[in-house]
């Protein structure tokens, strides 16, 4: 099996993967992610979810009035994203260092420890950049990442 299959393989996979280690992540950050939307009275606008991967963090919101994009940097996790969104979301092929974007979000949000691949401080300070043009004056960017303490305390076994 060459390299594209292996990519497209671990995509068409990578939900069922997170539901067997103990649940899908989107819907346990979704209502999460409500919750911190409505303490800053954000019902609704432009949602941009960078890191996107399978785009199942979108699909919870599709339907609920937002307007909304994905980015990532495979584009095998956008082909499954595409599946589950269709024309409900812009799917977008980049990286979070150089956002090929130029309108302004309401929400900005990057999970699944999508900022921790970046290990590099000139690229991790280049997305924090990018990140503060596109977000609107009143918009928020949610994100997660993963640290010592964290692996530390989940992974001791």
């Amino acid at each position: 099996m060459g390299a594209q299959e292996t990519y497209r393989a671990m995509a068409e996979q990578y939900d069922a993967w997170q539901i067997a280690l103990g649940g899908e992540f989107a819907k346990l950050i979704a209502p999460r992610l409500d919750r911190v939307l409505a303490t800053r009275r954000i019902l609704g606008g432009r949602l941009l979810d960078l890191g996107c991967g399978t785009g199942s963090l979108l699909a919870r919101f599709k339907g609920r009035g937002w307007t909304l994009a994905g980015l990532d940097g495979s584009p095998e996790m956008l082909a499954v994203a595409k599946q589950k969104l269709g024309a409900q979301a812009n799917l977008i092929l980049g990286r979070i260092e150089s956002l090929p974007l130029r309108k302004r979000w309401d929400v900005i949000t990057c999970f699944y420890d999508t900022l921790n691949h970046l290990t590099d401080r000139n690229a991790l300070a280049a997305a924090f950049r990018e990140v503060s043009r596109l977000l609107a004056p009143r918009g928020v960017f949610v994100l997660d990442t993963n640290n010592r303490r964290c692996y530390q305390t989940l992974w001791r076994s």
